[in-house]
This record gives structure tokens, C-alpha cells and sequence, in this order.
């Protein structure tokens, strides 16, 4: 009984191999209605900003909405179609591709998404190319420097890719033209331009390929001038100035240039400055040609004037010497004490050549008593003359009366 027992036993696990075997084998996966689709997106890696780009996304079912994102530089854009022959084919116009610069490419279809890259690269330049020139003035010493920056682009506007070949054309002032080569970067090309030792105007532009653009100025100036000399305008006039506190003298410098031998620009600043009996005091005048004029008021006071000049840090050669004599060669004074007061009486007044001091010539009168008190009083001559009234707040007795013109004097006395 225990062998046909076990017999059963053996075929009845034998009976149920076959059902088991059948259980483990694997079966083939389908695609279900609602599954998502495995898109794939065709287009070229690189175009030209602005060329028409094809783009092709395969991989969802016939018929079904494809909708295509672009990121680009000048912002994002969105258009749809259908799949249409196992593909949705998009085509990508210059509104879409004028903006250079790194596209991203986003496509989805029913839950479905796939990104792709487009690199749209600048086109060739186009003109007219500006370059700008700063600083637009610049001394001529053959050390100053000014640049000239410029951003090329192609019909729509990019720059010219980086690594492109610009070139910078230079007019010097003395008419010789140079040709300095730079390479775009960063979206720029720039070149430092150099000062000669010539002054004038000069002229930048850039070429970049056929394209080219408008000049821009460069001017060179002078440098700081060498010392220069300070000279009266007429001599001989000068010479019989005196110090009336009203002719004025006139002085002129050396034609001024630097050690290139420009001259310096007109409206350059030159100051001057004068001491003397008069007490110091200054003026300032621009350059015309070169050269820069001033006049100095006659002192009221003889003596000599000491004048010197400067410019842009540079002084005059040497200080040039002014010397002015006395003017007055006689005053006449009638003194009378009274009641009232002290009436001084000047007049008249010449001067050394014969004529009366100019009307508006100032007098000062002063009195003193023995015990040091004085009355003082002051006017203007007209046709050489003037009458004042002192007041007599003196000591009784004696009176000296001193009338003082333009440096020069004359006293009388009362008992």
C-alpha cells in the first residue's frame, strides 16, 4: 500500500508541472490608448540668426496636436500642428531666428515632452558701423591715449560673432592713415589709440568686412608750453606812462608752444600777475593763435611793477619789470581858515606833459595843528581843480596844509 501510495503521489505532482510552466512564461507588452508617446525632435544643431529653420518631432499618433516652445534670447514663442505622415513639421521664420543666441526647443504631445538645442549665429556686418571715440581730445605727447569701441552687427542687429576680424582705421592730423586689426569679444571690438606729437583733428572709423561707417573725431593738442616771455605792446608809449592810476599799458605773450612745437590751443587760460607800489594783483586772458593779451592799469603811485605769467604749470622765461614815473609836475593850493571851516583851493593840477590831470583824479587834503590833530578831507579834479571845506577842529595858532596827487605833493601854511 506504500509504494502505490507514493505512485500516486508522483503523478499527481507530475499532472501539475505542465499547468505550472505554462504561469511563468512572459507575456508581450502592448501599448494601452492612453499611454505617452515617446517623442523624438529632428532639427539642426547651428543656422544663421535669421535663416528659415525646419523642425520635425515624430513619435505620437497620427493626428495628434504638437505643440513647440521656443526660449529664445528676445523671449519665448509657442506654435502648434498636428502629426500629419508619422511627424508634426514645424518651420521657423526669420520673426522667430533673427535674435542670435542659444534656442531651446520644448515639444510636447499628449504628456509626451522633449527638448532639443538650436544655436542661431550672428550674420556678417552690416554698415553703417559707428565706432565711439573717448576721450574725443587728447595731448599731444606721445603718451596720452583715448579708445575707440564699436559694436558691429548684421542686418538684424546682433553683433558679429566673437573671434570675427575688425578693423580700425586712424587718420593722423598729419594726414598718414593706420590700420590697427582687433578681434570682436564679448560682443565688442575696441582699440587704444595712441597720441603722436602733432596736433590737430583727426578721424576713426571701423570696417568690418565690406561694411563700414561714419568717422568720428580725435583731436590731438598741444602739450603744456614751454616758458614763454611776457613783452609790452608798445615800448615807447609805455616808456612815458606815469603812474596816473588810469592809462592802461599793454602786454602780449610769446607765441606759446609746446616742446613739439604746437601751438598751444586758442582759448588756452594764461594768468598774470603784478606787485608793486600799487599793492599785487592779477588778470587772465585766453590764447588766440597762440598768443595771449592783457592790459595793466597804470599804477597811482610811482614806482616800478613787477610782472609775471603762467600756464598750464609752466611760468614765464622771466618777470618783466613796468616803471612808472611821476605824473604830476604841479598842484597849486590856496589855504584860508575861517569860520566856517578850512577852505583848501587845489588847482590847477598839470601833469608832467603839460595838460591837467584827467578829470576823476582823486586828491587827498590833510591839516595838522603843532599838538599832532589833523582834519583830512578827499575829491575828485574836474578840469584840474577842486575845492574843499575842512572841518577846523584844531588847536589855535599855526596850520599845515598838504594836498596829495597821484603820488606827488604839495603843503602850504596858515598862521
Amino acid at each position: 500500500m506504500i509504494r502505490a501510495g507514493r505512485r500516486r503521489l508522483i503523478i499527481a505532482v507530475l499532472l501539475t508541472l505542465p499547468l505550472v510552466t505554462v504561469a511563468l512564461l512572459p507575456i508581450p507588452a502592448t501599448a494601452s490608448a492612453g499611454s505617452t508617446p515617446r517623442l523624438v525632435i529632428s532639427a539642426p544643431q547651428r543656422a544663421t540668426a535669421g535663416a528659415r529653420v525646419g523642425v520635425r518631432v515624430s513619435g505620437a499618433p497620427e493626428n495628434t496636436v504638437v505643440s513647440l516652445t521656443l526660449l529664445t534670447s528676445a523671449g519665448s514663442f509657442s506654435r502648434r500642428t498636428a502629426v500629419n505622415g508619422g511627424a508634426a513639421r514645424f518651420e521657423l521664420g526669420p520673426d522667430l531666428t533673427a535674435a542670435a543666441g542659444q534656442t531651446t526647443l520644448i515639444a510636447r504631445a499628449d504628456g509626451g515632452e522633449v527638448q532639443g538645442r538650436l544655436s542661431l549665429v550672428p550674420g556678417t556686418a552690416v554698415g553703417p558701423i559707428t565706432a565711439v571715440v573717448g576721450a574725443r581730445s587728447i595731448v599731444a605727447d606721445g603718451g596720452d591715449r583715448s579708445m575707440a569701441v564699436s559694436m558691429p552687427a548684421d542686418v538684424f542687429g546682433n553683433s558679429i560673432a566673437d573671434g570675427s576680424v575688425v578693423g580700425v582705421v586712424r587718420r593722423r592730423p598729419d594726414g598718414r592713415t593706420e590700420d590697427q586689426t582687433v578681434f570682436m569679444s564679448h560682443l565688442l571690438a575696441w582699440a587704444v589709440l595712441r597720441s603722436g606729437t602733432r596736433a590737430g583733428r583727426g578721424a576713426v572709423w571701423i570696417q568690418a568686412g565690406t561694411a563700414t561707417g561714419p568717422t568720428s573725431d580725435l583731436d590731438e593738442v598741444a602739450a603744456p608750453p614751454v616758458p614763454f616771455t611776457l613783452d609790452v605792446v608798445d615800448p615807447p608809449a609805455a616808456a612815458h606812462t606815469g603812474a596816473d592810476g588810469q592809462t592802461p599799458v599793454y602786454l602780449r605773450t610769446s607765441a606759446m608752444h609746446d616742446r613739439f612745437g604746437n601751438l598751444e590751443p586758442d582759448g588756452t587760460l594764461v594768468t598774470i600777475a603784478w606787485s608793486g607800489s600799487g599793492g599785487a594783483s592779477q588778470s587772465s586772458a585766453v590764447t588766440i593763435g597762440g598768443v595771449a593779451r592783457f592790459s595793466v592799469i597804470a599804477p597811482s603811485v610811482s614806482g616800478q611793477l613787477t610782472v609775471t605769467g603762467a600756464c598750464r604749470g609752466t611760468a614765464s622765461m622771466r618777470p618783466l619789470k613796468l616803471s612808472f614815473g611821476p605824473v604830476i609836475a604841479r598842484i597849486g593850493v590856496v589855504a584860508q581858515r575861517s569860520a566856517a571851516g578850512i577852505g583848501v583851493t587845489i588847482g590847477p593840477v598839470r601833469r608832467v606833459d603839460g595838460p591837467y590831470a584827467l578829470d576823476g583824479t582823486f586828491v587827498d587834503v590833510a591839516a595838522s595843528d603843532a599838538a599832532g590833530h589833523h582834519a583830512v578831507g578827499s575829491g575828485q579834479l574836474v578840469r584840474g581843480t577842486l575845492t574843499l571845506l575842512l572841518p577846523d577842529s584844531l588847536a589855535p595858532g599855526a596850520v599845515k596844509v598838504r594836498v596829495s596827487v597821484l603820488g606827488s605833493s604839495q603843503s602850504v601854511d596858515l598862521p
